[in-house]
């Protein structure tokens, strides 16, 4: 990619000097309201025309996405607090989980799918759905 950009780069730099040669002829530029009047080579006036349309398009687009630049900045910031929050409960957590088993006390909530059963009690569907008759 950085080798396509390069030779998109030089040609672009090789059609504005065969632009800039083409072009040499003198123009007049005449600023009405204000009575000026500017005369240089035709080249200069249609690139700086050129580099002053694309300097306003980019101040728009900048405009245009800095709310957006703003809100990212602010997400950033709100992710980094909350990240630093939940390692610190987790800190707190493994501390008391560590002094929880050292004074062998058992856990408030039964960690399985159903109430009132434990992880590896055997279950049946049997009671839901019947085969055969009863």
């Amino acid at each position: 990619m950085k080798y396509i950009s390069g030779f998109l780069g030089l040609l672009i730099l090789l059609l504005a000097v065969v632009f800039a040669l083409s072009n040499r002829q003198p123009a007049t530029l005449a600023f009405w309201p204000f009575g000026y009047d500017l005369a240089a080579p035709l080249c200069f006036i249609l690139l700086a025309a050129f580099l002053g349309g694309s300097l306003l398009g980019s101040a728009f687009v900048m405009f245009a996405f800095m709310p957006a630049l703003w809100e990212t900045r602010r997400l950033r910031r709100e992710l980094a607090r909350e990240r630093k929050r939940n390692a610190e409960l987790e800190e707190e957590r493994t501390k008391a989980d560590a002094a929880a088993l050292k004074e062998n006390i058992q856990p408030k909530f039964k960690l399985s799918g159903l109430p009132g059963r434990q992880p590896g009690d055997r279950f049946s569907y049997s009671r839901f759905f019947s085969w055969g008759p009863r």
